[in-house]
């Protein structure tokens, strides 16, 4: 590699990568086995190789590790896999994938005990749990954009992680032991949430075992030391447990920070580092994505489908003009295991760069829509997103392009003046430009303002209401940019 002059940071996480794809398709079995195949005088099982080897890493020998791989074993009688299978090995010993070696067991406890050495970790680096829903997809990106990932497991969690966590992120799991959840400063923090949350008529003698059954402690794992924690889920209804959502209680025993289920005691786990004369309370950063998920969610107009952040002083809700900063430094992504396409867009958008995505928007938007420099659909997209607002909800408006019944035409208009009334401002509607359904849609969308006619270059809708743009040389190709 030296002769290829890459720097080292990038061999890294190649290397990490090729490991990864080693471990899901069995091929560091197969190397560990070839090495031991040529260890006639000393024959060992796979699992007791690599249980030596993590042996030696616990004890912060690496490369006394890869010794003990190699401590009895001859030269391979073939030449060809030898040095294959020697560099896998060799190369597991030193990565970093926790499945195997556990090389960062002690990283749930650091971050219990407080003596975490951020300086050995590599970051950004993600902590989450591995369900369905939010966990999988910060997992998902983070891997996607090269952040580290750990997801804390406690006795029995593997069984509830999603399939995609356990197909493509398993090498991230690390299983943390029951004493550690049960140590007395995990139990005094879950005691502190439960007197912000379990409140008056909720107190019953079991709300600990009611609690149990909703909020794993390894979620406790995830915040207590993190940077920034981004959260997708709902909120409590003023009047409705903590426990449901759904069951009667009095308003004043609902909980000030009300994120329901279970990310709800997370997100106070994490608020509670910051008063009582704990942390800087400017220094608290939840962001919150109100889903507003189950029918029972508190429907709140202002959070709802946006970012927002929690004020530790005020104790509500900030809402956020635009995203959260991108995920930064050790941070937690947590969340609903249900998400609805706008979460997962949501979660999906906070790794994008702003910046690049803004100057692609302005060089494409140079480019002109017809000529030999024209845009091509794709770039065609790119700049109609860059006019409507990279935050704009896009509704497509299809139909024929005549009526048949009268009926119909009365429930086009009255779809149109009910949705404009009823959707927010980052709402547009796109419609074809086309005469029938689309007109009458356009015709009756409130004041026309946020309607848009998206037609092929020189060509107009003659609706006299929205806005008409172009895009694409021909039908075809505003058919293909019409749906993209």
């Amino acid at each position: 590699q030296l002769e290829k002059s890459e720097p080292v940071e990038d061999l890294k996480l190649r290397m990490r990568a090729l490991l990864e794809d080693a471990v899901r398709t069995g091929e560091f079995d197969r190397a560990v086995q070839a090495v031991i195949d040529d260890q006639a005088d000393s024959p060992q099982t796979v699992d007791a190789t690599k249980a030596r080897i993590r042996d030696a890493l616990a004890a912060g020998k690496a490369k006394g590790a890869l010794e003990e791989l190699k401590a009895k074993g001859k030269v391979p009688k073939s030449t060809a896999e030898a040095p294959a299978a020697e560099a896998i090995a060799f190369a597991w010993c030193f990565s970093a994938n926790r499945e195997a070696l556990n090389v960062e067991s002690g990283l749930a406890e650091e971050i219990v005990f407080g003596n975490l050495d951020r300086s050995r970790l590599e970051l950004p680096m993600l902590l989450s749990g591995a369900c369905d829903g939010a966990d999988e997809t910060f997992g998902e990106m983070a891997i996607a954009h090269k952040h580290r990932l750990v997801h804390f497991l406690g006795p029995g969690d593997e069984e509830w992680a999603s399939v995609k966590a356990k197909e493509t992120q398993k090498h991230a799991f690390e299983h943390v032991k029951k004493e550690l959840l049960e140590d007395g400063i995990v139990s005094e923090a879950f005691d502190k949430a439960g007197e912000r949350r379990v409140l008056g008529s909720q107190r019953t003698p079991d709300w600990k075992t009611r609690v149990a059954e909703m909020a794993a402690r390894r979620n406790f794992l995830q915040v207590r030391r993190a940077d920034a924690v981004y959260v997708v889920g709902w909120r409590l209804e003023r009047g409705k447990d903590q426990f449901t959502g759904r069951c009667d209680i009095d308003a004043s025993e609902t909980p000030a920070l009300d994120v329901g289920g279970g990310t709800g005691w997370s997100c106070q786990w994490y608020v509670d580092r910051f008063t009582d004369g704990g942390e800087d309370p400017a220094l608290c950063k939840l962001f919150f994505f109100d889903d507003a998920g189950p029918p029972w969610a508190r429907k709140d107009p202002a959070s709802e489908g946006r970012w927002n952040r929690w004020n530790v002083t005020s104790k509500t809700w900030e809402v956020l003009e635009e995203d959260p900063p991108k995920p930064f430094g050790l941070y937690a992504g947590i969340g609903a295991t249900r998400l609805s396409s706008r979460a997962e867009s949501a979660i999906r958008s906070l790794y994008r760069d702003v910046a690049a995505a803004k100057e692609t928007e302005k060089e494409v938007s140079k480019r002109p829509a017809k000529g030999e420099e024209a845009r091509t659909v794709d770039e065609e997209v790119i700049h109609l997103r860059g006019v409507f607002g990279r935050d704009a909800c896009i509704v497509c408006i299809l139909g024929g392009a005549s009526f048949h019944q009268a009926e119909s035409e009365e429930l086009v208009k009255a779809l149109a003046s009910r949705l404009a009334s009823a959707m927010g401002s980052k709402v547009k509607f796109l419609t074809g430009g086309m005469p029938g359904v689309q007109e009458t849609f356009a015709k009756h969308c409130g004041d026309g303002s946020r309607v848009w006619n998206l037609l092929p270059v020189g060509q107009s809708s003659g609706y006299g209401r929205g806005t008409d743009i172009n895009g694409g040389a021909d039908l075809e190709e505003r058919k293909a940019i019409f749906g993209l």
